[in-house]
């Protein structure tokens, strides 16, 4: 449990921890991730608005190709 958490200099597991998926939300077929559970992303609300924005749009021409 400790390791969870941050500490000085060091980000905590639940900080690093996320989904890869590509720079359009895609993870795999018909599967988008945005916000907080991606890799390597900034923790913000701004970043999770605008990755929920791009994969949002994605899933919307992945169901009707010319959407978004």
């Amino acid at each position: 449990d400790t390791h969870a958490w941050p500490e000085e200099g060091r980000p905590g597991w639940l900080e690093t921890v996320g989904v890869r998926a590509c720079t359009r939300g895609s993870v795999a077929p018909g599967l988008f991730a945005c916000g907080d559970v991606l890799e390597r992303g900034h923790r913000t609300l701004l970043a999770a608005v605008s990755s929920g924005l791009i994969a949002g749009a994605s899933a919307a021409r992945s169901v009707q190709p010319g959407v978004g």
